[in-house]
């Protein structure tokens, strides 16, 4: 079209126009072309808020899931422990009437375990727990004290099952309510040598109902424990969870399972062991 031909301009003044734009906006900032991007400063600043934020945060992040793998695995543990005995007792007629008043001791309590227990769980290894080279693990108390309960001759062995859990039996001579005790390592400490108790290792009990036709585990039954007692000598237990009773000798992973065990399965606010 001749009009629009002559309403053009000049390809020398587009040329120009353009030059001229990019030289004032390289010189000043303000040329024809706007400029987008972040200067380095304002990188580093919005990088430094970040690492800060993200140090504040993370710690209460990392504890609060460390929290709850604790409180599942100690849940799972005991409905673990309760389907063990049902299970045996399909085979072995009812727990009541098993062979609970043998002596107290290591060979007694391996005996037992390997009847009773051995046939339904998925072992990898077992190792005795006194002392020795070969020994898996050490427990000690939230002050660092090692604890005799774990390495006493009383003891099973350490037995290390297929999902990571570490389970330790005894027997208790078939006391009025205690029939004996199972320890046990969360799968998720497991790989560590040096343990704590109520973190690491927690305790339940195989006790009798009343009319003596039933047993069930269950956090600790000495002296007829139960969460309303806890309550009332909730003071004593978060004192006990940390160190041994000194009368009792009553280890502390069980007042530590009872504490949780009596918030529904929650580590509570008071709760003294740093998970």
């Amino acid at each position: 079209n001749t009009n629009d031909l002559n309403s053009a301009v000049p390809i020398g003044t587009v040329i120009f126009n353009v030059k001229s734009c990019i030289m004032k906006d390289s010189i000043s900032n303000g040329g024809c072309m706007k400029k987008f991007g972040f200067t380095l400063a304002e990188v580093l600043i919005t990088l430094g808020i970040i690492g800060i934020v993200a140090a504040m945060t993370l710690p209460a992040l990392t504890g609060a899931y460390r929290k709850h793998v604790v409180e599942t695995e100690l849940k799972k543990s005991y409905t673990f422990f309760n389907q063990l005995i049902r299970r045996s007792e399909v085979d072995n007629e009812s727990a009541v009437t098993w062979d609970w008043s043998a002596t107290v001791g290591r060979e007694n309590s391996n005996k037992f375990f390997d009847r009773y227990f051995a046939p339904y769980l998925q072992i990898t290894d077992r190792r005795s727990p006194v002392t020795g080279s070969g020994r898996w693990y050490y427990v000690y108390d939230s002050a660092g004290s090692l604890l005799w309960y774990y390495s006493n001759s009383n003891l099973a062995d350490w037995v290390r099952l297929s999902d990571g859990r570490v389970i330790l039996f005894s027997l208790s001579g078939r006391s009025a309510v205690d029939y004996g005790s199972l320890g046990v390592i969360l799968p998720s400490s497991g790989r560590h040598s040096n343990l704590v108790t109520g973190r690491d290792v927690f305790a339940f009990t195989i006790y009798v109902n009343k009319d003596k036709s039933l047993l069930s585990v269950a956090p600790k039954t000495y002296q007829n424990w139960s969460c309303n007692n806890m309550e009332k000598n909730r003071e004593e237990h978060i004192k006990y969870c940390k160190t041994t009773h000194p009368s009792s000798g009553i280890a502390p992973s069980d007042y530590c399972t009872m504490l949780i065990y009596c918030n529904n399965w929650k580590i509570p606010k008071d709760y003294p062991i740093k998970i």
